[in-house]
């Protein structure tokens, strides 16, 4: 996960003058291409199942990585909104792109069709529960 957790900043296209956004974070994370190559996708989507075989060190790790992308996503997220609702949502936001990503790189092989078309949705509820 170590090796993972500068993708999560450049996930969001922070850096260099650049203002983070849930936009970026949609964009990049439910890219066809991060689908399509797992060497530069998030950690959390390919290990999510096998971590939980594994002992305390690995789980606190992922754990690390969860609180990580949430954190990201939290700074995206409305300021006026009550600290424990803005949690929630990034909660919410980080299941979603980590559980939409897993299914449609489950799914390309068999049919990429559909494993394309589980993201734009995914996309769109969560841009919706962002905007309320």
């Amino acid at each position: 996960f170590e090796a993972g957790h500068g993708r999560v900043a450049r996930a969001a296209g922070a850096g260099a003058g650049r203002q983070r956004s849930l936009a970026n974070y949609l964009d990049r994370y439910l890219s066809l291409r991060v689908r399509d190559d797992m060497a530069k996708g998030c950690p959390l989507v390919s290990t999510a199942c096998e971590t939980a075989r594994q002992g305390e060190a690995v789980s606190r790790s992922y754990a690390d990585a969860f609180a990580e992308l949430r954190a990201g996503v939290m700074a995206t997220l409305p300021e006026e909104t009550a600290p424990a609702e803005r949690a929630a949502l990034a909660s919410t936001v980080v299941a979603a792109l980590v559980g939409a990503m897993a299914i449609s790189r489950g799914m390309a092989k068999a049919d990429r069709a559909e494993a394309d078309a589980v993201l734009a949705p995914v996309r769109g509820v969560l841009e919706g529960l962002a905007a309320r």
